[in-house]
């Protein structure tokens, strides 16, 4: 059975709300498939990955999670781990996280237009 959930454009962590929003070109940018910013509440994914989006999304929460909850203690590899982890038991239950109506069948474009207006 396939269960899929939508990922809203801001997520709240702890206390703390953050904007879940794409950034083209962040790889090309700065060598990155997604980025965590603790100051201004934001998680930004580069949407050319598409196979990536959902473990990029998990990636880049976790380091919002290790930020409020564990005072930045995990190393960059602690995270890689886990959010592999994390989506790998999502998969296997069949949990598919859709990222702003994309769900890998549809443009990536029309998904950055919807939350760009």
């Amino acid at each position: 059975m396939d269960i899929p959930i939508k990922l809203p454009a801001k997520v709240k962590i702890g206390g703390h709300l953050y904007d879940v929003v794409f950034r083209p070109y962040l790889w090309l940018e700065e060598n990155r498939q997604g980025s965590h910013n603790a100051r201004t509440r934001r998680i930004e994914i580069d949407p050319a990955f598409k196979s990536n989006l959902a473990a990029n999304i998990i990636h880049e929460e976790l380091h919002a999670i290790n930020n409020v909850y564990l005072n930045d203690r995990l190393t960059e590899d602690d995270v890689t781990a886990l959010a592999e982890g994390i989506y790998q038991v999502l998969i296997d239950l069949g949990i598919r996280i859709i990222v702003g109506g994309f769900d890998g069948d549809e443009d990536i474009q029309g998904s950055l237009q919807e939350q760009e207006g």
